[in-house]
């Protein structure tokens, strides 16, 4: 089976985008497509920017710090996506144009106090209450709405919702161990 290209699989993602638009009603063009590039290589990002992705997740702090200055050239809007340690906010908050992943109050005060401008932000909510994921339960959502609402340089834009964990693919594969 040949390898699709970068180009190949933006268009059959962006075809997938304008078909569930058009089902609820939307203009495909109000709807923002984040390419996950963690741990993809720097040439791959450039590909897809070049392609005309503008908008990258990542979620580890240092390599995005490091993807960062290698593509300082790109007009990119870096997002983080992932667990975000509040030690780690000094590296994330001056690189990122979102940060889709705050889960406590420690975390939003250390982000709003490194930030250079205001960054749009997500609360992390932990529904499933899985203490191996991470993100705020939904009982203390609330104050920490409040919280973000108190702070200069963090724009709440609304929820990212991590669910109960259902099923595993180890659980659909026959032939694994686990």
């Amino acid at each position: 089976m040949a390898q699709s290209s970068i180009a190949d699989n933006i268009k059959g993602v962006q075809e997938r985008i304008a078909r569930a638009a058009a089902r609820s009603g939307r203009d495909p063009r109000d709807i923002s497509l984040v390419t996950v590039s963690k741990l993809k290589p720097v040439a791959v990002i450039r590909e897809a920017y070049n392609q005309g992705l503008r908008a990258f997740g990542e979620n580890y702090a240092q390599e995005l710090k490091n993807k960062a200055a290698e593509l300082s050239d790109l007009d990119i809007e870096w997002h983080f996506i992932g667990h975000l340690q509040r030690n780690k906010a000094k590296i994330v908050a001056p690189l990122v144009s979102w940060v889709q992943t705050v889960d406590s109050a420690e975390l939003a005060q250390a982000i709003s106090r490194r930030a250079p401008k205001t960054i749009p932000c997500l609360i992390e909510v932990n529904i499933g209450q899985e203490t191996s994921k991470s993100g705020v339960l939904p009982d203390e959502v609330l104050k920490l709405v409040k919280h973000i609402l108190g702070l200069e340089k963090l724009d709440l834009r609304g929820l990212m919702i991590i669910p109960h964990t259902i099923l595993t693919l180890s659980a659909l594969d026959p032939t694994s161990k686990s």
